[in-house]
């Protein structure tokens, strides 16, 4: 035990300077995680609560997730993120932790072997993964599920810097509304110029596979007029993905980028998750 309350004092540590709060949703790790957390003298100023999250009727009753939802297929990455999303949302955390996957000693009906599990985190940042400890002992997997989700909590919370992104243009008015409006609130920012300072290739594919870039590609925009009018027929994901690329003031704007979490446009939707990221 001394190991993973070494690792929550860490995580724990960082929350309590911060001023945030987690809550768990965990499956395999049958909940150790959350026992781990509360080993911490003074965890109740971090820690808000946890579930172990078993069965499809924990999934309705503790999550509350739909009929149809909590059939959802278990030890994937969008399974532990929904159950993070779920559960930081039942409980108001500034942060939700979700852990789904296979203890042993056998693998599970959906075909993972014994010793998968996936982790997610939600909050200001989202971020998820996928870990393989290559063992079928039952026990040693679940506390090494437990290890491997306060690690990846841990690392998610030390890399959110509190710092938006804010992808744009000068001359844009929703994107000075948009800033404008962060420096109001406190959030701090930084700006990136789409016409000025262009686009790189991943930060492109990151915001296409969030959105899409049927979403992304705005051909309301003065550069989509002018483009030739053979660019503007049978626009592909190949093609779209290269014009913006070419001509970055083809995407629309403004684009946050919170640590890894991105929104796109500046409604009422996206300034709640701005306020609630600060």
């Amino acid at each position: 035990m001394d190991i993973l309350t070494s690792m929550a004092e860490s995580v724990a540590e960082r929350l309590k300077e911060r001023g945030q709060t987690v809550a768990v949703s965990e499956s395999a790790a049958g909940g150790l995680i959350s026992a781990v957390l509360l080993s911490v003298s003074g965890a109740s100023s971090y820690f808000v609560g946890g579930a172990v999250v078993y069965t499809r009727d924990a999934r309705r009753g503790l999550l509350r997730f739909s009929a149809e939802d909590s059939k959802m297929r278990g030890s994937t990455e969008d399974y532990a993120l929904k159950a993070a999303r779920a559960i930081r949302e039942r409980l108001g955390t500034t942060w939700g932790l979700g852990e789904s996957g296979a203890a042993g000693p056998s693998g599970n009906r959906y075909g993972d072997d014994a010793g998968h599990v996936c982790f997610a985190v939600a909050g200001p940042v989202e971020r998820t993964s996928t870990y393989q400890t290559g063992e079928s002992d039952r026990e040693s997997n679940m506390w090494s599920f437990a290890a491997g989700a306060l690690d990846f909590l841990d690392a998610t919370v030390a890399a959110y810097t509190g710092v938006v992104t804010v992808y744009g243009i000068a001359n844009c008015d929703t994107c000075r509304k948009a800033q404008k409006w962060l420096v109001e609130r406190g959030i701090k920012h930084q700006f990136h110029d789409l016409r000025a300072d262009g686009v790189d290739a991943s930060s492109l594919n990151k915001w296409i596979n969030e959105f899409g870039w049927e979403t992304l590609l705005n051909r309301r925009s003065t550069t989509w007029r002018q483009l030739p009018e053979a660019m503007q027929q049978n626009v592909s994901p190949v093609s779209a993905a290269s014009l913006m690329l070419a001509h970055p003031t083809l995407i629309k704007r403004p684009i946050f980028d919170l640590g890894g979490r991105f929104l796109l446009g500046f409604g009422a939707a996206q300034q709640e998750t701005l306020e609630s990221a600060a």
